[in-house]
């Protein structure tokens, strides 16, 4: 039986699909996992057991001894490695290929040669989906990881909800990533185009900020962004004291009434205490958690009715 495994894991290292980068560098964050082994392929096995690698560097310390870094990010290009290097990069390219994807300016895309120039790809950070009775709390909680796959873009099944180990580095401060997009789900295929934010010098609850807006493809902002915070919500991942709603992109400020308070783009019902929704919508017929998005390119008329909801809801960062 150990010879059949050692086989098999002789067999799964050399079927990795890696390219090797030899002339680059991480762009940002640290590695998540930092060990010495015998031989370089013993890092490449490392990378295939944690389901959060995307790519590894390999530095030749002796003619036996190896150190290997494993990353949850990718690399990019750069003149600090040369081919004489004694450090070299590897990316995990079956898993990078499905995991990581591109904005060509209108949709997402799966980048068909990922490190033919630039252009920083966009790495998942989180995955939130509606239906399945879940709370999201991870998203600002010191636990922030499940070490499970990361899941593909298209939403088929209702699945747990996801975070990316990036998230642990970036509450430690150990990774501050530069922008967070994020996307809607519709259809469980169709993506709705990127809502950017600024997150430079930023933390995993206060990203979320009209301030650190940059730009949006589906909704028409400006007004949005140019009205006093006296007018409007923008509330973070459950961060009023009732728990009633996160990720809360309203237009309004609601003080009197429910009316008010559905002049938005979007918001995450958690299934709280929250009375607006029950007194519109039979409560057992919204799925916990609903994430709602206005349908229009403006905010919604203040009726609920002028909201859909997706299928899942995902950030990116780069």
């Amino acid at each position: 039986m150990f010879v059949f495994l050692l086989w098999m894991s002789m067999k799964s290292a050399s079927a990795l699909s890696v390219a090797r980068i030899v002339n680059a560098t991480y762009s940002a964050g640290i590695a998540f996992l930092n060990t010495n082994s015998t031989a370089p392929t013993s890092c490449m096995c490392s990378c295939i057991a944690h389901p959060h690698c995307l790519s590894i560097s390999v530095t030749t310390k002796s003619v036996t001894l190896y150190q290997c870094q494993l990353f949850a990010t990718y690399p990019m290009k750069s003149s600090q490695l040369s081919p004489s290097s004694t450090t070299y990069v590897m990316v995990y390219t079956n898993r990078t290929m499905k995991s990581v994807y591109l904005n060509n300016g209108t949709q997402l895309s799966n980048p068909a040669r990922l490190f033919s120039n630039t252009v920083f790809p966009w790495i998942p950070i989180f995955k939130l989906f509606s239906g399945n009775n879940q709370s999201f709390l991870g998203l600002n909680s010191s636990n922030l990881t499940t070490l499970t796959a990361i899941p593909t873009i298209p939403f088929y099944q209702i699945m747990p909800h996801w975070f990316n180990i990036l998230l642990a580095q970036w509450n430690q401060n150990l990774y501050v990533p530069s922008q967070l997009a994020i996307a809607f789900i519709t259809n469980r295929t169709t993506i709705i185009d990127f809502l950017i934010f600024n997150t430079v010098q930023s933390n995993t609850t206060n990203w979320f900020s009209s301030s650190r807006f940059i730009s949006n493809q589906y909704w028409s902002l400006p007004q949005y962004i140019n009205t006093t915070i006296a007018q409007s919500q923008m509330i973070p991942v459950y961060m009023d004291s009732d728990c009633i709603r996160s990720l809360n992109c309203n237009f309004k400020y609601s003080s009197s009434g429910c009316t008010q308070d559905f002049y938005g783009y979007f918001f995450i019902h958690g299934g709280y205490k929250d009375s607006c929704i029950a007194a519109v919508r039979n409560v057992s017929q919204v799925p916990i958690p609903s994430i709602f998005y206005s349908i229009t390119k403006d905010y919604t008329n203040g009726n609920i009715n002028n909201y859909n909801i997706s299928n899942g809801l995902i950030g990116f960062v780069h």
